[in-house]
């Protein structure tokens, strides 16, 4: 009888593991600015050009020669070393995918050094394979330059857009850290000139202002702790293009718990919020999809009415006299999130228009 069952090469499956966390230039910036974040960097600058160059460059702790070269290999990580970490994760990595994945599919340099260490190092990496390690001079950190991606997998790269639709991917992502991380200082650039400046130490509102500009003030701000939860967030009563943002211990989610919980209230289903949710890190699970944007809650019912409460609380202080409508039914309709909350047209629009008046915004 004939076998039509094999075990895929090693190349081939890793090369299929790859494309599920690195499929667009965004996700290189998102992996290798976590890596930077979980380094304890408090300045992080990324540069992008087009779909063929990323650098991210950090003022992190930089890695040793021997970790460094060890990073880019198959589930190499420092952050996890045993199964019963995965119950308490509070990095932002943790499966040792990133670099790997990352150096698979382009030509990759990593430059790095510790503040230990007299010499950093360089190696040089193309399809997943070192090409060549050498000693620099360079200051301590970690700076990552990703060449060609996809350059070895043609189908992954045809199904990429154009050059300024994956820029405004890649400026969601960085809206993201700039909204949980205020006191991380974050350059982005696109095509060597400065699109977005963020001074450490800032407050969430000059955060606003500087990405979105001014908004409308009818706001409900929430603040609320019952035991060790504690839920921090600004909800606008009307659509104010800011979007909607859910943070679960400073990381971006996409989270159907949350969302219905905000749903449950009539008058709040067109608004536009950004919530910060803080929680033992075991009271979810967050080893779900590769993007890592997605947790699984261990109680799910009892933070939705967590969430219910403090927003309804939220509304109390604001309006003392307010009988506060909501809906009964548990259903709900998960909003599509894309980046900004707008089309891609629309997309292009706003970033030639930015492009026109060189932005560059400081805090």
């Amino acid at each position: 009888m004939e076998q039509k069952i094999i075990i895929l090469p090693e190349r081939i499956a890793s090369l299929i593991a790859a494309g599920e966390v690195i499929d667009r230039p965004s996700a290189v910036v998102k992996e290798l600015v976590e890596n930077s974040i979980d380094a304890n960097a408090t300045e992080i600058e990324v540069n992008i050009k087009g779909k063929e160059f990323i650098s991210v460059f950090d003022n992190g702790e930089g890695m040793s020669e021997k970790d460094a070269t060890l990073s880019i290999q198959k589930h190499a990580t420092s952050k996890i070393s045993k199964e019963e970490d995965l119950n308490s994760i509070t990095t932002f990595g943790f499966r040792g995918e990133a670099l790997h994945s990352i150096s698979l599919v382009s030509k990759t340099t990593i430059r790095t050094r510790r503040e230990q260490d007299e010499l950093g190092v360089e190696i040089f990496a193309e399809g997943g394979k070192i090409k060549h390690i050498k000693k620099i001079y360079m200051e301590p950190g970690t700076h990552v330059i990703v060449k060609d991606l996809f350059f070895n997998t043609p189908a992954r790269k045809k199904f990429l857009s154009t050059d300024q639709v994956e820029f405004s991917y890649v400026l969601d992502v960085m809206t993201r850290y700039a909204l949980a991380l205020p006191n991380i200082g974050l350059k982005l650039l696109k095509d060597g000139e400065v699109f977005l400046n963020l001074k450490p130490k800032r407050s969430l509102e000059e955060t606003i202002k500087t990405i979105f500009g001014d908004t409308k003030k009818d706001t409900i701000e929430i603040l609320f702790q019952v035991g060790n939860i504690s839920i921090e967030g600004i909800i606008w009563r009307e659509k104010s293009g800011i979007g909607k943002w859910i943070f679960v211990n400073k990381r971006y989610v996409r989270d159907k718990t949350v969302f219905s919980a905000i749903s449950k209230f009539n008058f709040l289903k067109n608004s536009d919020y950004i919530i910060f949710l803080t929680t033992p890190p075991e009271m979810y699970d967050v080893n779900v999809n590769p993007t890592k944007t997605e947790i699984r809650w261990r109680a799910p019912a009892k933070i939705r009415e967590i969430v219910i409460t403090a927003i309804e609380e939220a509304i109390r202080h604001k309006f003392p006299q307010t009988i506060i409508p909501h809906i009964e039914q548990e259903t709900f309709s998960e909003p599509e999130i894309k980046p900004f909350e707008i089309k891609k047209e629309e997309s292009l629009k706003i970033l030639d228009e930015a492009k026109a008046k060189k932005p560059t915004v400081k805090v």
